[in-house]
């Protein structure tokens, strides 16, 4: 949160490197504060230190509270997209107003609703300009960890076939993000003869 809030990069390292050394620590660190004898934390000066004493007699975080407060949900939902990273989500909510995965499902429908899609396809030592939409059924955005695009697509004896990875390239363009794939499940595919 602190990074997608802009505050310095350094900030939110020390946090994390905290974080990493409770988690870590071979005895009950909430444990230890609430007897009265809290360790050393190596990187936890006296604000970190004073964090982590009202976190463990209290639960709860009043700072925590106070970023929640600043930022909304959708932002959150969004650093579950690979490839989207804090600064990433600050830029996109900043310069397009992008600020949920439902403005991610937005473009879907965008690009669903467009007449072309005009894409480039390597062949060879060339490239080949060609129109994704003819070849493109549907794209489903799914919530979950990490996010997924589910894309159905289509062969044409002319125009070949919608890949998977053109259809995500084309999302990232539309909804002005550089999505990364991590990985590509093909389920099925069905035959001319299927149809008839």
């Amino acid at each position: 949160m602190l990074e997608i809030m802009g505050e310095v990069v350094y900030k939110s390292v020390a946090y994390r490197r905290v974080a990493d050394v409770v988690e870590r620590y071979p005895d009950d660190v909430a444990a230890l504060y609430r007897r009265e004898t809290p360790p050393k934390i190596a990187g936890a000066g006296p604000a970190l230190s004073a964090k982590l004493a009202e976190l463990a007699e209290t639960g709860e975080l009043a700072y925590h509270r106070k970023l929640r407060a600043q930022v909304p949900d959708g932002l959150l939902d969004m650093l579950r997209v690979p490839g989207v990273g804090p600064r990433t989500v600050k830029l996109l909510h900043e310069e397009l107003g992008i600020d949920s995965v439902d403005a991610l499902r937005a473009a879907a429908n965008e690009l669903l609703a467009a007449p072309r899609i005009p894409r480039q396809r390597p062949k060879g030592d060339d490239s080949v300009e060609y129109d994704l939409r003819p070849l493109l059924i549907d794209i489903t955005i799914e919530d979950g960890q990490p996010v997924a695009v589910i894309t159905r697509t289509r062969f044409h004896p002319e125009l070949g076939t919608g890949r998977p990875e053109e259809v995500v390239a084309a999302l990232g363009d539309q909804a002005g993000l550089s999505l990364e794939i991590a990985a590509i499940v093909r389920d099925r595919l069905i035959l001319a003869e299927d149809l008839g």
